[in-house]
Formats: structure tokens, sequence, C-alpha cells
């Protein structure tokens, strides 16, 4: 017995129809290698690099920054800035392996109270497909933040938010708030 043979934009079209199931897309890649590149556009369509672990984990799996599916991605987050653009400058610029990045969100770190030290010119026009730029930020400087959002001609939706730093006094013993 023979297996069936379905046309790839049958395939394609299956695989769509999954593209919020997280798990089934893990278990078509398994189905045949032919629908390996259509679960893929879905898997890494967002991408979020929130911890330093995460991008470790990412450049683990993906040493070679031009064969990783950054290519598919068309949502980045980073909350941490400070570790992707050391990353990206020990090696090379792997952040323009993001090409297709059509909506970016820059979270200011937690870790540091002062993200001024912070740069963002690897950010600077990496994906010219950029439509939607979203900064929430401590402390980067307005200047640095402008030009990040000059270098993207296509921007259509920027939000920049000025996070603020909560003080909160330490309660004495029996007291309430």
């Amino acid at each position: 017995m023979t297996d069936p043979h379905l046309p790839q934009e049958i395939c394609d079209y299956i695989v769509d129809l999954l593209r919020n199931k997280q798990d089934t897309l893990e278990r078509c890649c398994l189905v045949s290698r032919s629908w390996v590149p259509r679960t893929r556009k879905h898997l890494f369509a967002d991408i979020g690099f929130l911890y330093p672990d995460y991008l470790v984990r990412w450049k683990r799996a993906f040493p070679d920054p031009s064969r990783s599916p950054g290519y598919h991605t068309h949502t980045l987050t980073i909350g941490c800035p400070e570790v992707v653009t050391t990353a990206d400058a020990q090696e090379g610029g792997w952040i323009r392996a993001f090409s297709n990045v059509i909506q970016l969100v820059v979270l200011s770190s937690f870790r540091n109270l002062d993200d001024s030290a912070v740069p963002l010119v690897p950010f600077h026009n990496f994906s010219p497909a950029l439509k939607s730029l979203h900064v929430a930020s401590k402390t980067f400087p307005c200047t640095r933040i402008l030009n990040l959002v000059y270098s993207f001609r296509l921007l259509e939706d920027l939000d920049l938010i000025q996070l603020m730093v909560a003080i909160v006094p330490i309660a004495e013993e029996g007291s309430t708030f």
C-alpha cells in the first residue's frame, strides 16, 4: 500500500488552520519533512527574549544566525536589552537574522535601575519591514530612542512609555497602610 500524497497547497492550508495550536504545530513537524517550513512560519512568528536565559537557549538551539528561524519572526519582544545588545556585539550582528519583524517591543530591564548605558544601535533598521515599535523604559535617553525611531522608514505605530520606579516605604512593625 502506498502513502497517499496531498498537494503541498492542501498541506499548507491545514498547517495554517492550526496556527494558534502550538503543541499541534510541533507535532506537525514530525509528520513530514515537507510540513516543517510552513509550521516554522507559525511556531516562530512571535519570539520573546524576556530573560537572559531565553537568549542562551535560543543561541544554543540555533548557533548559526543565518540558519535560524528568526526569519519567520513577526513580533520580537526584548525584555533584557542589555544582554541582547551585548550578545549582538560579541557575535557580529545576529539581531539582523530577524529581518522580517513587523512589531518590536523593547522593555526596560527590571534588573537594572539605569538603562542609559544600554546601546540601541543594534536595533537600528534591523528589519526593513518594521511598522510597530513599543519602547517601555525607565531611563533610555530621549535622543537614543528618537534615533531608533528615525531608523525605521515604514513605522506606523509608536508607543513610548516612561516607566516610573516606585519607592515603597517599609512599614514599621504594627503599622498598617
